[in-house]
């Protein structure tokens, strides 16, 4: 029991501080100003500072894909392995955390089922949040976490004869 409650809480304690990275990340005023302009001067220097802070977001958690996602389904800025892709999606609306996520309030969060990345074929959980203007939600900040290294730090620690079974909330198996 004592091991259990303390993965449960390693494992709370991760997905707090992975939704604490995007509350952080969209503290910075280029997210926001991004949407507020038309002019492609301007976004391109708000592109600019939106990369650097995606960029520190993948020094301090094992991001496989991250991205700024317009409320019509449009990828903005795209970084897959800690590098930007210029090959941005226009149908990002069709994944099962964006519906959701665009419907939630401002600073909130949003951590989805466990899927596989079409980006990266690995087991990934996304973690997004909706970015308001005005009242509207314009957009999501978005990104993936490998269930792998999730487990990986959940097996630290476990002694001969001990086994760790990990479940989604719907009963399906994610890691033994």
């Amino acid at each position: 029991r004592a091991l259990v409650n303390a993965k449960a809480r390693a494992l709370f304690i991760k997905h707090r501080r992975a939704i604490k990275a995007l509350e952080s990340t969209l503290r910075n005023p280029s997210f926001k100003a991004y949407f507020m302009t038309e002019d492609v001067a301007q976004r391109t220097a708000r592109r600019g500072d939106i990369e650097k802070s995606m960029l520190k977001v993948q020094r301090y958690f094992a991001v496989e894909e991250m991205c700024l996602i317009d409320r019509d389904g449009h990828e903005l800025v795209r970084m897959v392995g800690g590098k930007f892709d210029a090959h941005l999606s226009d149908s990002e609306h069709q994944n099962p955390f964006f519906a959701p996520a665009l419907a939630l309030s401002e600073n909130d969060a949003l951590v989805s089922d466990v899927y596989v990345s079409p980006d990266t074929g690995r087991w990934v959980m996304a973690y997004v949040m909706p970015i308001a203007v005005g009242g509207d939600n314009v957009g999501l900040l978005h990104y993936e976490h490998e269930v792998a290294s999730i487990a990986a730090e959940l097996f630290e620690g476990l002694g001969t004869g001990q086994a760790l079974l990990g479940f989604d909330e719907h009963g399906r198996l994610l890691f033994d």
